[in-house]
This record gives structure tokens, sequence and C-alpha cells, in this order.
């Protein structure tokens, strides 16, 4: 999961790069053909500058918003086979440059090239690293040919020249590949923090803030298909007893087996468990109805039962039990303005009447029932 969003975000970041990477680019290229118009041959200049102008138009149209949804390009992975041959065209393209506008037995005008290609890399050190291979691939394409063309010279400036070229081919590749590593690992990091702070540090399920964003983007999505959607809370029956009784590093352990527990008998991936508070805990079901809810709790007060776990205070058991409230909202049929606050409510309520009633129970209550 990490790496996927990794990868999305170095994704995002490089569809930002393209609009000012591409007005560098024809920048440059028009700078090159006002320079090298006297001794190149103007249709080799003219093909050269076009096709630059083609793919910038390309990469600008591919960039706007309502092209990428047509091609669906929204997607980080169709967008990246779309990002590579692209970049890599630009590379060669630029690359030929080196080539094309060499111009034998006159050392500023080789300069001019070298500097101008080492120039392009220098400024891409900053973006392109994001995907390694792609950097090294558009480095080595502008770069390599006019070091090769330099060496091959006998006028010692430009033998020099190229032995530089070489030199900063070396230098770049580390400093593409540090500055790549430094990019993971700060993206690593700040989403492993992320995940730490929607994380509840004893039961390691997710934390009342993670509860309320994915509570949120869940009913979203319910409204949005015209969906049901469920809200649970459970209730450890007389928790107190047990932090007083047996201490509070035993009232810990119980939490951690109870939030195992609930987390083994969800019924599917896309169900969600988190600590509410205390010894409550709460449960999104997408997509699932009261018949289905109150199914899926049922499970889970069976099998915190079935734990057998000791309490030494409870009026309803001698084994620890929980008292679940169920509230099922249908987008379909019913209310679609309801708000996070009312569910949660009328799933609180729903639970005051399982404790009313006895407890070790699950009190299910449904807006269409």
């Amino acid at each position: 999961m990490e790496e996927k969003k990794i990868f999305e975000v170095k994704n995002e970041f490089a569809v930002n790069q393209w609009n000012s990477d591409i007005l560098a680019n024809l920048i440059n290229a028009t700078i090159a053909v006002i320079i090298f118009w006297p001794v190149v041959e103007h249709y080799i200049l003219i093909a050269w500058i076009s096709s630059l102008f083609i793919g910038g138009i390309i990469r600008a149209a591919i960039s706007l918003p309502t092209t990428r949804k047509l091609l669906r390009l929204s997607n980080p992975s169709r967008w990246y086979a779309v990002y590579n041959p692209l970049t890599a065209c630009f590379g060669i393209i630029w690359g030929l440059s080196g080539y094309l506008f060499f111009v034998d037995g006159n050392v500023g005008y080789q300069m001019f090239i070298a500097i101008l290609l080492t120039g392009m890399v220098a400024g891409s050190v900053s973006s392109l690293p994001v995907f390694l291979p792609v950097f090294y691939f558009f480095m080595l394409s502008l770069l390599l040919p006019i070091a090769i063309l330099l060496i091959s010279q006998q006028e010692r400036l430009a033998f020099g020249m190229g032995v530089l070229c070489v030199v900063f081919i070396i230098y770049t590749s580390i400093a593409g590949w540090r500055s790549h590593n430094m990019i993971v690992d700060a993206l690593s990091s700040r989403f492993k923090t992320e995940a730490l702070a929607r994380l509840d540090p004893l039961t390691e399920i997710m934390n009342r803030r993670a509860l309320d964003d994915m509570l949120f983007s869940e009913i979203n999505r319910a409204k949005r298909d015209k969906k049901a959607i469920s809200f649970a809370i459970c209730d450890i029956d007389f928790f107190k007893g047990i932090n007083d009784n047996l201490g509070h590093l035993a009232g810990d352990a119980i939490l951690r087996k109870i939030a195992k527990t609930i987390s083994e008998n969800l019924a599917r991936p896309a169900d969600h468990v988190a600590r509410y508070g205390g010894e409550e805990f709460a449960l999104i079901m997408p997509d699932t109805d009261a018949v289905g809810a109150g199914f899926v709790c049922e499970r889970i007060r069976n099998a915190v039962e079935l734990l057998q776990l000791e309490h030494p205070s409870s009026s309803c058991s001698k084994y620890i039990t929980i008292s679940i409230g169920v509230y099922s909202h249908h987008f379909g049929t019913d209310d679609n303005e309801i708000i996070i606050e009312e569910i949660i409510e009328k799933a609180d309520s729903s639970l005051y009447k399982a404790k009313e009633s006895g407890r070790n129970k699950t009190i299910a209550f449904s807006s269409i029932s």
C-alpha cells in the first residue's frame, strides 16, 4: 500500500513539472536554432525544432484535465506508460542536436551545444529522478553523443570538454540516484507518520480521527452510488470492573484481544474497525443493510464470548462480553442529507437499548425498518 501511494505521488509530481519543462524546452530550442542558423542546414534546424514543438503540443494537450479524463490517464499506471515514451522521445530529439549541430573545426559552436545540453540535464535533476530509469535515459541521450564527438576531436579544448562531459555524466548519475532515494525516503517517512497518526497505539487498529475520515468517505460513496451503509458501536460490558479487579495492564491486554477478534470476524476487507474510545469499538460496513450488519455483529459478539476471558465483576456472564448497537441507512430510498453525527447518534442509541435490555446483545436499527 505504501509503495502504491509513493508511486501515485511521484506521478502527480511528474504531471506538475510537465508544463514548466515544456516551456523551458521550447525556449532553449529557439535559442539553439537562432545560434546555429548561420552554420547548419536550415531544413535540419526547422525539422528538429518542429519535432520539439509538436512534442510540446502533445505534452501540453495530455496535461489538460479533459484529455487526461478522456484517455483515462488519472490512473497512475496509464499515465506512467505515456510519460515514459514521451520523455524518452524528447531525450532522443535533444540528443540528436549534439550530432546535427556539431560544427567540425569550430570549438565555439561545439562548446555552446555541449554547455546547452549539460545545462538541460542539470535542470532535470530536480524533477526527472522521481523515475530513475527515465532520468538516466534522458541524461545519456543528451550527453553521450556530444561527449563521444568531443573526445574524438584533435583539438585539446574540445577533447577536454568531452572528458568533462563524461565526468558530468558520472556525477549527475550519482546526484540523480541520491535525489531519487531522498524523494522516496521522504515520501515513505511521510506516509508512515500519517499512518501512525491514524492508528491506535494500543490495539493497532484505526483511531477516532481515522474513523471519522473513513466514515465521511464511505457515506459520500454510499450517497453517490445510492447504496446502504451500516455503522455499529461495540462496548465491552462492565469494563471498569476489569481494570478495578485485574489492573490496567490486564485491561489493556483484553482490549488488544477484543480488537483482534473483531478484526478477524469482519465479513469483508471493505469493512473497517476502529477504537472509538475507552472500551468502545466502531465498525463501518459499506454496502451492508440492517440484516447483513446484524449478522456480522452477532458473529463478532459470539466470537468475543467464545474467547472465554473471565470477568470477575460482570452481572450478565462469567466471561467478558460485548454489547453492540447498529444503525443502517440506505441512500437509495432514504434521506440523502443524513450526516455523520446522526448516524453515530442512532448507533449509540441502539447500543444504549442493548445495555438496557441486559447487555451481551446486538440491537440493530434501520432507517427503512
